[in-house]
Order: structure tokens, then sequence, then C-alpha cells
């Protein structure tokens, strides 16, 4: 498909103009995307936003848009763009799932004013959580091109309304969005971690397939659930649409009850004019409703579109049924699971909140991204720190190190298809990378290394030609402390690769003990500083014990995450790991967080594990675990598409050595 042939003139467009054509987005597009969702958004918010959605033509009658609001006093915290910095308003009042409080922060954005920030531009729906574009056509279809020009677009749109900051905070892991990233932070804008959201695929025959395949925790999890429905006076039973209808307010009214209980504000005009304006344009609702006699304590809506099932709305009375009715999972996940079985339906999504509870349930998960851009440049720096420093928070809320999350769909296919499981050689099915416990196996590897390491012992045993120590020059590891060697579970020499110079500042992710650490402070000198990131307080502690045994006193170690740095934009020279990018979720993040913290012209310097192109996910699987570095592993291919999608250039991915069959050690580099 060709660039579109719209012109400048016609780039701002409201949800009115949209829906002067005849056709609606293509049948897999989120509702919350729709021409008709988006023309109820703009009903509903007319007193607090004005819609400024970027439209494009294509060639023949398909259209391309991004929705965006210009908003000048945020009417919820979830639109507004001070939240994504750690600051708390007045009202106190939480961004949707919660997050630790930062008074620090706070008080520098308090600082700043509400005219830094202030008017903004939240990208996507608002009122649907979605920060996406959509398309008439095929998605696939959809030049690159035509995807940066719309924020292009959006930007010169954010110029001339005067907004001072532009906020896309819900973008999923999807690949139709790496493009859409990549534009944006080719703008100088900041993406971190926001959360996760929740979808349960459906892979079995039938829901009583489903519920044979479940392990027995989660069954019986489902039996209490459903169990529930049975209990005391209320009522369950499906509504159709007029039904639905009849009930819009009091839905609202109970929806809205949810969201105070749950610390973030939300008002009745946000909910019920979407409802009905659905209703009256043929979507196909689902509606699961608990009625005390007559009356309407407890609702759940969801809307089915082409093979899924949304779940949009749950609301309850809880004056009526107290604080924990126990009816949340059986009207919100189970009923509408097993009527999605019976539907045919490939797939539920269930949202974001209540992560944990789902994922016990048999749900996973896929992560959004808040991408944050400042109209001033001198408040960039630090508004990345801070960003980076709510999303390493949020990340608490979220239980990010027992996650149920698929990996990068885009750049990390080791998750593979959403609807596929996965089985090894043998006919056993594998959890496939952040499915389960993979990453809490992770933590728990790498904290018994720390132990290990502290007590004398190594905890390299698997395969010590392969990964560890073996793999350093030896006469360079003089006088570094035993506890480093010992915990070093690496696949390569990253500071040699990096090829080090004196006074450069470099970052080592997944720093670990502080080998890489320790080599990198001597290479640089006293003039140059070297930084390790790690999430694990095991490992940092480890650390810096060796540092300071190692006699290193131009080396700092942060806690924070791969994808999640408290550091400055442009504020190293070189970014080097060993082998744990493999380890990360979100690989196309930490991609991104490395171009940022890098100055231009920056490099990077990696040892990771990388598989032959033509191995699958579940190839991989076969071959080792996630923990072991191996399942989650990208292929050749994919680790210089990932690179080049994140801004780098002049790529080099070479093996080193094997460590698996169509397994191997790798150096990469590359450029910003």
């Amino acid at each position: 498909m060709d660039a579109p042939d719209r012109d400048e003139g016609n780039a701002v467009a409201t949800a009115t103009t949209l829906l002067a054509g005849s056709r609606e987005a293509e049948a897999g597009s989120w509702p919350y995307l729709t021409k008709a969702w988006l023309e109820a958004t703009d009903t509903a918010l007319q007193r607090e936003a004005q819609p400024c959605h970027v439209l494009m033509q294509l060639r023949g009658d398909d259209e391309v848009w991004l929705p965006a609001y210009l908003i000048s006093t945020a009417p919820a915290v979830d639109w507004d763009p001070r939240t994504y910095l750690g600051w708390t308003g007045a009202c106190g009042d939480q961004v949707c799932c919660g997050v630790v409080e930062s008074p620090q922060s706070s008080a520098i954005v308090e600082g700043w004013g509400q005219g830094a920030l202030l008017p903004t531009i939240v990208v996507g729906s608002p009122l649907g959580y979605r920060s996406e574009w959509a398309t008439t056509a095929e998605p696939s279809s959809v030049p690159v091109e035509t995807v940066t020009t719309l924020v292009e677009r959006l930007f010169e749109v954010a110029s001339q309304l005067g907004a001072r900051s532009v906020v896309a905070p819900w973008v999923p892991d999807r690949p139709e969005n790496q493009p859409l990233l990549s534009a944006f932070t080719s703008h100088g804008s900041h993406v971190s971690f926001w959360g996760l959201e929740d979808y349960v695929a459906l892979t079995a025959m039938s829901y009583d397939d489903h519920m044979r395949r479940l392990p027995r925790s989660q069954r019986y999890r489902t039996k209490q659930d459903l169990a529930l429905i049975d209990k005391g006076d209320i009522r369950v039973r499906r509504l159709d649409a007029s039904e639905l209808a009849r009930h819009a307010r009091r839905i609202a009214e109970l929806v809205c009850f949810n969201r105070d209980k749950n610390g973030a504000g939300q008002e009745i005009h946000h909910i019920q004019p979407i409802l009905e304006a659905l209703v009256a344009g043929g979507f196909d609702l689902w509606g699961y409703a608990g009625f005390r006699q007559e009356r309407l304590v407890a609702i759940c809506v969801a809307i089915r579109r082409c093979e899924r099932l949304f779940v949009k709305w749950v609301g309850f009375d809880y004056e009526a049924l107290g604080e924990k009715s126990g009816l949340y999972f059986p009207l919100s996940y189970q009923l509408p699971l097993r009527d999605a079985y019976a539907a045919g339906l490939r797939a539920m999504e269930c949202g974001a909140g209540a992560h944990r509870a789902k994922s016990l349930r048999g749900a996973q998960a896929r992560s959004l991204a808040t991408v944050l851009w400042l109209a001033d440049p001198g408040l960039r720096r630090s508004a990345a720190v801070m960003h980076s420093g709510f999303s390493a928070r949020r990340r608490a809320v979220f239980d990010m190190s027992d996650l149920s999350v698929c990996p990068s769909a885009s750049v990390a296919t080791a998750c593979g298809p959403a609807t596929v499981g996965d089985k090894n050689s043998q006919g056993q099915a594998v959890l496939r990378p952040g499915q389960s416990s993979i990453s809490l196996d992770v933590k728990q590897k790498y904290a018994a290394a720390a132990r290990a390491a502290r007590e004398g012992g190594s905890c390299c045993a698997d395969d010590p030609q392969a990964f560890g120590a073996s793999l350093y020059d030896l006469s360079r590891l003089g006088g570094v402390p035993d506890p480093a060697l010992l915990s070093s579970l690496g696949c390569g020499n990253p500071t040699a690769v990096a090829e080090l110079r004196p006074g450069e500042t470099v970052l080592d992710l997944g720093s670990g003990g502080g080998l890489d650490v320790i080599l990198s402070a001597r290479r640089v000198g006293p003039q140059g500083r070297a930084y390790g990131v790690d999430a694990l307080p095991e490992m940092l502690d480890l650390a810096r014990s060796n540092a300071a045994a190692a006699g290193v006193d131009n080396a700092e170690f942060l806690q924070g995450f791969l994808d999640a740095v408290p550091l400055p934009d442009a504020s190293v020279d070189v970014v080097i790991s060993n082998c744990a990018i493999n380890l990360a979720a979100a690989k196309e993040l930490v991609f991104r967080e490395m171009a940022r913290l890098l100055k231009p012209g920056g490099r990077i310097g990696l040892s990771d594990v990388v598989s032959d192109d033509d191995l699958t996910p579940s190839d991989r699987a076969d071959r080792g675990s996630f923990a072991g570095c191996i399942a989650g592993a990208l292929s050749f291919r994919e680790y210089r598409e990932g690179l080049a999608a994140a801004g780098f250039s002049s790529i080099v991915v070479r093996a080193t050595h094997d460590v698996a069959d169509g397994m191997h050690g790798a150096i990469i580099q590359a450029r910003r």
C-alpha cells in the first residue's frame, strides 16, 4: 500500500469526520479504536477534551487514524502526564492498578508548575485504555512510513494547539506498534513500562476440555469461583443489549463504585454514553448481572468483536454486597470464558488489573508501555529519570518477580502465537518464556548464585566451557575478588567486545556480581565511570562488596530493570551486557532503553545467547530453560531487526561458541 494521498491541511480530524466514510475499522481491531467508540468518546468528553485525531487517506477507500485528545485540565489521573513521572495530586487518586508514591518526584513536578506539561495530547482512547492506531485496511499492509507520518503529523498538531506534552499511556506489545514506538522515540519521547493486561488464549476444544487441561490449583480456583454464583441471595443472569441499555446509568454507577474503591476516579458520563452508543450501533454486547431481588448490584459488560471477547466494564454495589462478595471472578472471568468457548471464539481479553489473581486462574499477559514527550527540551532528561522510576515502582504493583507475561511478539518470538500451545519433542507441554513461574525461576537461580558466591561456591556448573568466568582472559582478572568470579553466569566477555576507552561512561545491564563493572571501571580509568544495574538486592549487595574489595571507586550499582534504568537520557558512551537480555520479557523495550541512554554515536557491546534462524520457539525450549539463558534467546535475524527498529546501525551479530544444538554464545555490536 502506498503513502497517503491526503494533504497536510486535513491531518487533524474529529471523530465526526472519521465517521463520514461508510467503512468501520477492520474486524480484528480493538473496539476502543473504532469510529463508533471514538464518536461516543467525543460526546462523553465534550466538556473535558478536544478531539484532534490524525486521519490519513490510503490508496483506494482505506483510511488509517491515530486517535488523540487535547486536554487542558485532566479529569482523571490516568490522562495526566504528570502521573507518569510519579506525581500524585491533592485528591490522592492513583493511576489504574496503583503505584508506590514518590514524594520526591511529586515535589519536583509541582515545582515545574502545571504549565510545564499541560495542556497535553493524550494519544489513543482515554475511555478504552488503548494507545494505538487503527485502519480500515489489513494492518500488516499499512507501510511503516505511513505510521511514521501519523506520528509526525501528531507532533505538528501538538505544536499548532500549544500542547506542552504528549502522552500515549497504554501502548500494547504488539508487532503493529513497533513503528509507532520508534517514531515517538525519534522525536525525543521516552518509553517505559506501564503494566500488564491479561488475556486467555482459547486453545482447548471446549470449556470442559479447558477445565481438564488446567493444573489442579487453577481448576480448584475455577470451581470455587463458580460455586459462589449459587450461594446467597444474588441471582446471576445474562443481559441482552436492550436490557443493558435500560440499565445503562446503573451500570455506569456500579463501575464508578469499583474505580473509586481502587483509588482512581471515573465519572458516570464517561461510561453511560459509550454503552448506549454501542447498543445503538449494534455492537455484540454480553452482560453478566447480579440482582438482589430486582435491584442490580453487580455487573460485567463484555464486547464481542470478530473472534475475541473484550471484558470492558465491571462494577459492584459494595454497600449492598460488602467488600468481598466473591463475585468479581465469576462475573468478569469464569462466565464470559465459558460462553466464549461456547461461541467458538479464539481469545478473551481481560484488560489490566488483578493480574496475579488472573494468572492464578490460567491467564497470560502482555506488557503495556507508556510514551511521554515534553515540549521543553530542558526538562526531558529529568522527566526520563522520573518516568523510569515510575516504571520500576509499577513493576512492584504487578509482582514482576513472578509474572505470567509473554515476551515481545515482534522481537522475542520465543513466545509464539497466542493461540498455539507449545510441546517439546517428547510431546510434553512446555512453558513458553513468561508463562507461569519462569521469571520466578530466573529470580531464584540468580539469587542462589549470589548466595553461593558469597559462600565460596559456584552456580555455573551446568557447562563451565559455555558460561562463566572461563570465557575471560585470566591475565586481566588479577585482583578481582573470588565471589565476583564465582557469581559470573555470562556467556562471553563484553568488556573486550565494547573496546572501552579511558574517560568513557559505561553501563552494564544485568550486572550480577559486578565482574564486568569492575573490569570496565579499570578500563575507563579514574576519569571514567562504570554503572551496573540489576533487579536483585542479593546481586547488588554482592556487587558492591566485590567492587569495594577490588579497590574500585569509580563504579556504582543501581537497582532497576533492563528496560527501566534510573539514569538520564544520553548519559552513557557504551552499554554492555553479559547474557542478560535473553532473560528480558519485553526485549524491544530493552533495546529502546539502550538507545535512550546512549549519547549520539554511542555503542553497544553485548554477549548473549542467540539461536539459529530456523529454530522455532518450541525448538529453543527443547534445548534448555528460560532461566538457563536458552529458551528466551532471540535468533540472529530477530536480534538484528530488533536493534534496527530501536534506531541502531552498523549492527553485527556473530557467533563465538556453541552452547547447545543450534544455540550459540554471540557478540552483538551496534551504534546509536
